[in-house]
């Protein structure tokens, strides 16, 4: 797997379902809902569709399998979703940042490590 799919996965993975899912919706809102579904259901073989994945963020029943697939078909365009550096300072102000309070733990230990790197300069 791509670096790039590896670091939207782990977005996916980590992030509390809350943040997860709306990273999927500011995706819709940049790209489309149609572009989305493409993405989704070639990254599953056709099984998964847009409504799919929305459905089961409106149940609650957003799983690892879902998370994963996200991370790999957000990572579908050759520029991607989120690659250009505004989009991404968006989602990272917008959802990532104040999803960390129902982020899994690891992840936000990197996080304050990035952030403690950034501040000494090391």
């Amino acid at each position: 797997m791509a670096r790039q799919a590896q670091t939207r996965t782990e977005l996916f993975l980590s992030l509390g379902e809350n943040a997860a899912g709306n990273l999927v919706v500011y995706a819709v809102e940049l790209h489309g809902e149609d572009l989305i579904d493409e993405h989704i259901k070639s990254k599953s073989g056709g099984l998964t569709t847009y409504n799919d994945v929305d459905t089961a963020l409106l149940l609650g029943d957003f799983d690892q399998a879902t998370r994963e697939l996200l991370g790999v078909a957000s990572s579908t365009r050759s520029n991607g979703r989120f690659k250009q550096v505004t989009l991404m300072e968006n989602a990272a102000r917008l959802i990532i940042a104040p999803g960390l309070e129902h982020a899994d733990a690891s992840f936000v230990a990197i996080i304050d490590a990035l952030f403690a790197w950034m501040r000494n300069g090391r």
